[in-house]
């Protein structure tokens, strides 16, 4: 399952990778660009980091 967000600086994309217990991050409009975490705030935050 993933969704979709929008914050005041970019839209981006979460879904849990149920697989390795983490959940993954990326830009709405550039999916090469992606995050992870152990929680939906670590890879959004991690994912801010990089843009």
């Amino acid at each position: 399952m993933t969704f979709t967000y929008t914050n005041e600086d970019f839209e981006y994309r979460v879904s849990l990778d149920t697989v390795n217990n983490i959940f993954k991050a990326s830009l709405a409009d550039d999916l090469s660009i992606n995050a992870s975490g152990v929680t939906l705030e670590e890879a959004v935050f991690n994912l801010k980091s990089m843009i």
